[in-house]
Formats: structure tokens, sequence, C-alpha cells
């Protein structure tokens, strides 16, 4: 049985970054991120096996990108819920991550209260 927690799987090639937004969440009691990954394969292959309810994907990494990993994981009809991290305040790339399945689009420098309020909702 699955608890109240809101599990999470961030993906992000850059250790610091992944380790910072970890301890954000790790603040608040009901979001429990489960595991991490540094490149897309990596976050299909631990998004797949464990589901989480939330990932949280960088938009550009190296070789394969973010949409492209919204694109597989909703082709393959998980219940994980995505949401892309970026640096890029672009209509192009938000209208891109949506077509690719995104349930959210965080700009990396938005407030902490932004990815909290994406990840809930």
């Amino acid at each position: 049985m699955k608890s109240n927690n809101i599990s999470i799987i961030l993906t992000d090639d850059h250790p610091f970054v992944r380790d910072g937004i970890k301890a954000l969440l790790a603040a608040e009691e009901h979001l429990e991120v489960i595991d991490e990954a540094s490149d897309v394969q990596e976050a299909i292959e631990k998004i797949s096996a464990k589901q989480p309810d939330i990932a949280v994907i960088d938009i550009r990494m190296p070789g394969m990108n973010g949409l492209e990993a919204v694109a597989k994981l909703k082709e393959a009809n998980l219940p994980t819920r995505s949401i892309m991290l970026s640096m890029h305040n672009s209509e192009e790339y938000i209208l891109e991550s949506i077509k690719a399945g995104a349930h959210g689009y965080i700009l990396k420098d938005a407030p902490t209260e932004e990815l909290l309020t994406a990840i809930e909702k």
C-alpha cells in the first residue's frame, strides 16, 4: 500500500543541482525523493521500475534531452507525472514540453514555492 507521501525521482546532469533540490524537498514531510538520475536513459529505467508520483526532469542534458524522456514516459503510459525543469524562459520550450506530455514547467530560478506547488498539484 502506498503512503500519503509524494514520491519523486530527480533527473539532472549536475549533481549540485540535484542535491540542492533534494535538500529543499527534504524540508517537506510529505515529499520523498526516492531516487535520482544523471541522464535520460537512467531516468527512464528508474521511473519505469519505481513508478514515482512525480519525475522532475531537466529539459537540457547531454545525449537524449528531457523532452524525449517525457515523450517516452507518456508512450509507456506510466502513472508518473513529469515536471520539466529549465533555465529557458521560452514559450517554444514550454509548448514543446506540453506537447511531449509534461504536466508542468518550472524555471530553475523560480522561487521554491513554485516547485512545491507544481509537485503538489
